[in-house]
């Protein structure tokens, strides 16, 4: 959810940022007819019920589906988990609450009014936001550019750290040059209306 707060505030402050980085974004979570690449409404309707009835193993498995195919997919659901229940166990309230907030909002009607320069990162298998819907953002922002990390998942700022972090001090540099592409980590730009 965090990358859905980060474009509601960049439509909201027009001006005030200056570069934004989205990771595992997608401007609408809820699959639909005009938008292939969201959680289909069965998948989100079973989530809401497995909250009800079993929180603690949907979390579970929840955070196994946020590694699922990423290289050193163990380590990284123990960073998950360890992050997790480092503050006391989750609130099946606040999960239903925000898997809710998930199932109805869609930004894509305020993409064009976010000017700043966008990295948007996915990983090649997350499973819960699809990479095609990150790249569908970066194709909708004015100055999107969209990085898909290879044996990623949903955090690839946990399984490929210090690619992730270079890639991103050098976005946040203003430095845009492809040579500090590395070979796991696929490029794609957005064509400029002039080219």
């Amino acid at each position: 959810m965090g990358g859905q707060i980060a474009l509601d505030l960049a439509a909201a402050m027009p001006g005030n940022i200056e570069r934004l980085v989205l990771v595992a974004t997608t401007p609408k979570f809820a699959a639909s007819a005009d938008w292939p690449y969201g959680m289909p409404a069965t998948a989100l309707e079973k989530m809401a019920t497995q909250l009800h009835t079993s929180y603690k193993r949907t979390v579970s498995d929840f955070l196994e589906l946020q590694v699922r195919g990423s290289a050193y997919s163990e380590k990284v659901l123990a960073e998950l988990q360890a992050s997790l229940f480092m503050h006391g166990e989750a609130n099946p309230e606040a999960l239903i609450s925000g898997l809710t907030t998930l199932q109805n909002s869609d930004l894509r009607s305020m993409l064009s009014s976010i000017r700043p320069p966008t990295l948007v990162i996915a990983g090649q298998y997350d499973r819960v936001t699809l990479p095609a819907a990150s790249r569908a953002l970066a194709e909708a922002l004015p100055n999107g550019r969209y990085v898909e990390f290879h044996r990623a998942a949903h955090a690839p700022f946990l399984s490929h750290t210090a690619k992730f972090a270079a890639l991103v001090m050098q976005f946040l540099r203003g430095d845009s040059s492809e040579q500090a592409a590395t070979p796991h980590v696929a490029r794609k730009r957005k064509r400029s209306p002039s080219s």
